[in-house]
């Protein structure tokens, strides 16, 4: 958690922050994409009603099913779209950007998030780390409200050690925990160090938030 907490650092008051701005708590459908955890607690308190679904039955989605494959939903069904720290773990990205962009209405808001610099987690099923470009190519057929980095450079530096405590095996961490004040204290100087350095190339991830555009860009 404490890791976590590093490389999600600016994840949450931005998604605050564009729930206010675009008055997302008065659409009348919300898809969540990825069900339970701090997310959907977030959500829930801020007052956001919204459909869960998640390719993961023991989450407890609302809907089973993969992002990727959305065909228990209607066209244009959504008004606003929720997918935050999920597109890493899709198998077919370009695929699954699509369907969000079918079940969304014209003028509909997708507001997402993904790692970029953060370890290997919840293995065998993280697949991908997508630059700022990348992320734009793959909402190529929406319109760009946000793309943003969550931290700065430094932090994504500083939380790479910090994960090992997430991913290590229980003997590795048994040891690494007698180098724990050392790891806070490391953290606390890159931390420092970043402060006034605005360098957009690395970070721990980027929130962005796309709309459907009221008229199809293409064809």
């Amino acid at each position: 958690m404490y890791s976590k907490r590093h490389s999600r650092r600016g994840l949450y008051s931005n998604l605050r922050q564009v729930i206010n701005i675009n008055g997302l708590r008065a659409c009348q459908s919300v898809l969540n994409i990825g069900a339970g955890g701090e997310i959907d607690r977030v959500l829930r308190a801020e007052g956001i009603d919204f459909i869960s679904l998640d390719i993961d039955a023991a989450r407890k989605p609302d809907v089973v099913a993969s992002m990727g494959q959305m065909s228990v939903f209607g066209d244009g069904q959504f008004d606003a779209i929720f997918c935050m720290e999920v597109l890493e773990h899709v198998t077919n990205p370009f695929q699954a950007v699509a369907e969000a962009r079918r079940v969304l209405r014209p003028g509909g808001v997708f507001v997402g998030s993904t790692p970029f610099i953060l370890g290997t987690h919840d293995a065998p099923y993280d697949f991908f780390r997508y630059t700022k470009h990348g992320i734009e190519l793959l909402f190529r057929e929406f319109e760009k409200d946000l793309l943003i980095e969550r931290n700065s450079y430094f932090d994504a530096v500083a939380v790479l050690p910090l994960r090992l405590f997430a991913t290590a095996t229980k003997r590795e961490r048994e040891r690494l925990a007698i180098k724990f004040p050392l790891y806070v204290v490391t953290t606390w100087w890159l931390t420092l160090l970043g402060r006034g350095i605005q360098n957009s190339s690395c970070t721990t991830g980027y929130f962005f938030v796309f709309r459907r555009p009221l008229e199809a860009k293409y064809g």
